[in-house]
């Protein structure tokens, strides 16, 4: 086995590798640690609180500013010592609200998710319909530019809907250049190593994606340009090192 990973970046296999992991990687940090951002930058931006339950949560000696709270379990007795500015308690519901703890809310986290996943089906369509018409390696590059100029009006939108667009817009373009990549990196892959080049690529895409979570997560604390700026400085990378993959478009393989 370590002799096929010396074999990856063996001197007449650098050139063909090296591009397309470098892509990997860099592509992966951004992708996976936004996964993560979006949904929570979304929160951030929310004044209300529907339907949310406490958890066992109480409020101390806190003053709770312009907030809305619609058929929650934040009975009077969970703000001890708090101070209400511009808050509202509302409820929608026509049923007795019932004060009891639980920590798993699985409507929540699905509908979070549902929306940044379902937006990478129209992406891969799009890759299928103009991967052999453009070229894998000109969709790679065309893909992950727009992706790090699309981030960027991240900066210029505040509502929580509007975050949600860009989040959509930015996965249709990233799924076409995921799609070609992933084509790429098999049809470029010398044969006698391409099992071990694609564990080698999982291996080190995942890693950086998980770097990319906590990198992202630590984020959420400063500005929202900072992860604009990280996720444009990613993907303009991963955009300028795919210049170096070797087109594979009409080649006998």
């Amino acid at each position: 086995f370590g002799s096929l990973i010396l074999k990856i970046f063996a001197a007449n296999h650098r050139r063909t590798t090296l591009p397309i992991i470098v892509t990997w990687v860099f592509a992966s940090f951004g992708y996976y640690g936004l996964s993560l951002w979006f949904p929570k930058y979304v929160k951030y931006l929310k004044v209300s609180f529907i339907k949310k339950k406490s958890s066992r949560s109480l409020f101390r000696n806190s003053t709770i500013l312009q907030s809305t709270f619609v058929d929650t379990d934040l009975l009077p007795y969970r703000f001890e010592g708090c101070h209400m500015v511009d808050t509202t308690f509302d409820s929608m519901d026509a049923f007795c609200p019932l004060d009891f703890d639980y920590n798993i809310h699985l409507e929540e986290v699905f509908l979070e998710q549902l929306v940044g996943e379902v937006s990478l089906i129209p992406g891969l369509v799009l890759a299928v319909l103009l991967m052999d018409r453009f070229g894998r390696t000109r969709l790679i590059r065309i893909s992950l530019l727009l992706c790090s100029l699309l981030i960027l009006t991240l900066a210029a939108v505040k509502s929580p809907e509007a975050v949600i667009g860009v989040e959509v817009a930015f996965n249709v373009v990233f799924a076409v250049g995921l799609a070609s990549l992933t084509v790429a990196s098999t049809e470029t892959c010398p044969t006698s190593i391409r099992a071990t080049g694609w564990g080698l690529i999982n291996t080190l895409s995942r890693g950086a994606g998980l770097a990319g979570l906590f990198v992202y997560d630590s984020m959420l604390q400063c500005t929202v340009l900072a992860s604009c700026f990280v996720t444009s400085g990613v993907m303009l990378t991963s955009a300028v090192v795919s210049l170096l993959i070797i087109k594979t478009r009409h080649t006998l393989l």
